[in-house]
């Protein structure tokens, strides 16, 4: 059931007017100012309008955002949060997001008893809690394996650890708290099993499409570069949360370029001991060539690049792996890597595109991270049909939930120069890339919503 009105033709006109000033990525792109009179009232627990509420911990709100259940806790409210889920733009906005941003406009913020999204900077358990518990407002707890357990709640709280070491252990987290949304109340979009369902299908789904349609593997370069140091990742490397997450999308699509240079071989103990790839490094005082490891081992999965001449070995190199990564510019790597990208010959991502919480991080868009950079690198192989745009387009309809008038406008903000993201440029263009990337790749297209989303 939906809650609210959208405003969707007042949102068009202002575009098309330039009451929304063209803007950057990283700027805010709020729908026009809400009036205190579009609060979405909240029904409680146990009635049919019932929404099950949801307290997550940190990068956890954005799996109970795309299900949607109705998350009621934050660490922080981002811009791209509000314009994806507490907007007109979407399609059945969370609607604790929602009346948070018209409190952020109203002069009554904080009175007439409104109900607030709570402020918790670490756990949903430290929340600012405005007249009552966590255990009281919320339905689900989702938390990470440290803080969910061992702690005392109301009998009616449903508990469940946040794991997200990797994709496959989102995609198992995102099916259990789905369970729990339908079983508690309900989900803003329909069902949000079905829900969790498209998810595994948008990143399984999409790595099928590549491996059975590609010409050939690409070679990847999953690069890092501090003070003129190169460091090559796989997806052996842990580091805490601070798993490179761009060598763990691309592992079962792509050719790392680490395995050209690095074999395993069995010493004569029966013991399994990598092998580095030599080069010429020099010469000695006879004139004699010296050779010399092309890597140097630093932990399991990272490798400090001596040959830098290597790098240009890759048909794409990636250098966002990490959460927090810094841009790397084109004139941060060595002259022949620059000369090969000019040429064309290597396509080098570099940069991040918006995102409610992050799509390198421990958030549920990490499909959208993972998808993003499988379609944007075989772009270049003609064998491949699908592009980057088709695959984001696809994501915002389906698990930002955006109406399908505002995802090219959006889309096109937070991917600014970023994937090498075209732009959708159009709601036109962007709706029939929601419907020929789910014909491509094999997805559902099915959707409790109409294409035209609005209600008047």
């Amino acid at each position: 059931m939906k809650f609210k009105k959208f405003t969707a033709l007042a949102v068009a006109l202002a575009v098309m007017a330039g009451a929304m000033a063209p803007v950057t990525a990283g700027a805010t792109v709020y729908s026009p100012e809400p009036d205190d009179d579009d609060f979405i009232s909240i029904a409680s627990s146990g009635s049919d309008d019932y929404i099950s509420t949801v307290a997550a911990h940190r990068a956890a709100e954005t799996a109970v955002l795309i299900l949607g259940g109705n998350l009621i806790t934050t660490d922080g409210v981002k811009d791209v949060m509000l314009d994806t889920f507490g907007s007109d733009y979407n399609l059945n906005p969370n609607q604790y997001l929602y009346n948070y941003r018209i409190e952020g406009y109203s002069d009554d913020y904080g009175v007439d008893g409104r109900i607030h999204l709570l402020t918790a900077t670490v756990s949903p358990t430290m929340a600012d809690l405005y007249g009552g518990s966590v255990e009281t407002k919320a339905a689900i707890y989702l938390g990470n394996a440290a803080n969910s357990s061992g702690l005392t709640y109301s009998s009616d709280l449903n508990s469940l650890a946040y794991n997200c070491t990797d994709i496959e252990e989102m995609e198992d987290t995102m099916n259990k708290l789905a369970a729990q949304i339908d079983a508690c109340g309900s989900s803003l979009y329909g069902s949000a099993a079905d829900i969790a369902a498209k998810y595994t299908a948008y990143v399984e789904e999409t790595e099928e499409y590549i491996i059975d349609n590609r010409s050939s593997e690409m070679t990847v370069a999953i690069l890092s570069v501090s003070d003129g140091t190169y460091t090559l990742y796989t997806s052996e490397y842990k580091n805490g949360t601070s798993i490179n997450r761009a060598a763990e999308y691309l592992d079962d699509v792509t050719k790392n370029l680490v395995e050209d240079y690095v074999t395993t071989e069995t010493d004569e103990d029966g013991n399994e001991v990598e092998v580095i790839a030599q080069y010429v490094s020099g010469t000695d005082e006879d004139g004699n060539d010296v050779y010399s490891d092309c890597l140097t081992y630093v932990t399991a999965g990272a490798y400090t690049v001596n040959d830098t001449s290597i790098l240009t070995n890759a048909q794409a190199i990636v250098t966002t792996g990490f959460q927090g990564a810094s841009t790397v510019d084109k004139e941060d790597l060595p002259s022949a890597v620059q000369t090969a990208i000019a040429a064309e010959k290597i396509t080098l991502f570099n940069n991040l595109p918006d995102s409610s919480y992050g799509i390198y991080m421990n958030s549920a868009e990490n499909a959208l991270g993972m998808v993003g950079l499988i379609t944007a690198i075989y772009e270049a192989d003609d064998a491949i049909d699908v592009t980057c745009e088709e695959a984001v387009a696809y994501y915002y309809w389906n698990f930002y939930h955006i109406q399908k008038s505002y995802i090219a406008y959006l889309a096109d903000i937070h991917f600014d120069e970023c994937m090498n993201y075209d732009g959708l440029s159009d709601p036109d263009t962007a709706a029939a890339a929601v419907t020929s990337y789910a014909e491509k790749v094999g997805l559902s297209t099915e959707t409790p919503y109409d294409n035209d989303d609005t209600e008047e």
